[in-house]
């Protein structure tokens, strides 16, 4: 699940290479929606809403 993998990438001290893998999941997902790429900014869709709400239960 993508939200577990950024997590763990933000919640060590994993490269920058891994959080950009997590998120990057997460948009491929549609989990999350860029706004724009520099700086990157992203905001949460429906699908990544429910996704969130699943693996916090």
């Amino acid at each position: 699940m993508p939200f577990k993998d950024l997590e763990t990438a933000a919640g060590t001290r994993l490269s920058f290479q891994a959080l950009k893998v997590a998120l990057n999941a997460l948009v491929a997902e549609k989990a999350v929606a860029r706004i724009s790429e520099k700086p990157a900014r992203l905001r949460i869709t429906a699908t990544g809403r429910t996704q969130l709400d699943s693996y916090r239960s």
